[in-house]
């Protein structure tokens, strides 16, 4: 694998890796685990109810553009926006295609981590 090249912390818009879709690691990036397109656990995640259904909470506060955690589910290329029969609210469309050129969807309605419940609602 290659080195990502960065001079200083890796950014998410300037990255090799993050533009390529492709999260640092020791074996990528010489940053460390200051690299700010590295996965990192977030202390004090934890899933409440809160007014308007399930939400993720965190104890301190978490910088703007942090990674916090990687989406997790079932992939798929069936577009649930298209689709009035089958519908799920915890579906994420991906900027990658699959092999045939089709939309490629995160679905965790079934299948899925904590991440599933976060959203960014000031309501909650």
């Amino acid at each position: 694998m290659d080195w990502c090249g960065c001079d200083t912390i890796c950014r998410l818009d300037g990255c090799p890796n993050a533009l390529g879709s492709i999260f640092c690691a020791r074996n990528n990036c010489l940053n460390g685990s200051d690299c700010g397109n590295r996965l990192r656990a977030v202390s004090g995640l934890h899933l409440a109810r809160g007014n308007i259904g399930y939400s993720v909470f965190t104890a301190e506060d978490i910088e703007s553009g942090s990674i916090v955690a990687e989406y997790a589910g079932v992939l798929t290329t069936h577009d649930y926006r298209k689709d009035k029969k089958r519908t799920s609210n915890y579906t994420i469309g991906l900027a990658a295609r699959s092999s045939r050129k089709e939309n490629l969807w995160i679905e965790a309605n079934i299948k899925g981590n904590i991440t599933r419940f976060m959203n960014h609602s000031c309501h909650c």
